[in-house]
């Protein structure tokens, strides 16, 4: 069940804020064309501040009540997660480095395996080309002897057991070891920095690359 926050219709907030958007929304269709113009649409802003004020007066303790209860709910949900992610954490650290030596255990065999199986084929080709030459086949034993070794490739099991409810999962991580050695596409200018010297120097911002302009707004 949800309970929805209005703004009491007696204090003139909700009719004044409907009415201030249409009147947005007509200005928004046209311009200004004299003084006179200019000084009602003034008002008009000064009116906004004095909405906006009202409004926020009114939400504040409402705000504040729903801020410290989303506070105090956070802090509940991260003290009773927290030893759960710790748990994750370790169990997923641990059960990783297992798959790594396992991986890493199965690499090895592989390699051995392969090597035992090249080395069979090489001596039964070199048995079979005896056999063609000893059958005076020498143009056969030549073809079979330049024949390219066949590619042996081991069939061992999985390294780790898969187990429901869970998924490995490799990263790819990094570190910066020679800031100045990162080529240009993978920085990012410091837009911070930028708008402090922008602000600072105005139309005499001299940065390559960055063109300074202004942007006038009455608040």
């Amino acid at each position: 069940m949800t309970t929805e926050l209005t703004i009491p219709e007696e204090t003139q907030i909700a009719s004044d804020v409907s009415f201030m958007h249409e009147l947005a929304e007509r200005y928004n269709d046209t311009e200004l064309e004299c003084d006179e113009d200019y000084v009602k649409a003034a008002k008009h802003l000064k009116w906004c501040k004095t909405l906006a004020k009202q409004v926020k007066d009114f939400m504040s303790p409402i705000v504040k009540a729903a801020h410290e209860a989303h506070k105090a709910a956070k802090a509940r949900e991260n003290e009773t997660l927290t030893p759960i992610k710790h748990a994750q954490d370790v169990l997923g650290r641990v059960m990783g480095v297992y798959q790594r030596e396992l991986a890493e255990a199965k690499r090895i065999a592989e390699a051995e395996e392969r090597a035992r199986l090249e080395r069979e084929a090489a001596e039964a080709k070199a048995q079979y080309v005896d056999t063609l030459i000893e059958n005076d086949l020498c143009d056969e034993a030549e073809a079979v002897e330049a024949a390219p070794p066949m590619r042996q490739e081991p069939n061992l099991p999985s390294a780790a057991p898969r187990v429901a409810g869970t998924a490995v999962r490799t990263n790819w991580c990094f570190e910066i070891t020679d800031p100045l050695a990162i080529p240009r596409e993978y920085l990012i200018p410091d837009e911070k920095a930028i708008g402090a010297m922008v602000r600072a120097r105005r139309e005499h911002t001299n940065i390559p690359g960055v063109r300074a302009y202004s942007e006038t707004r009455v608040t």
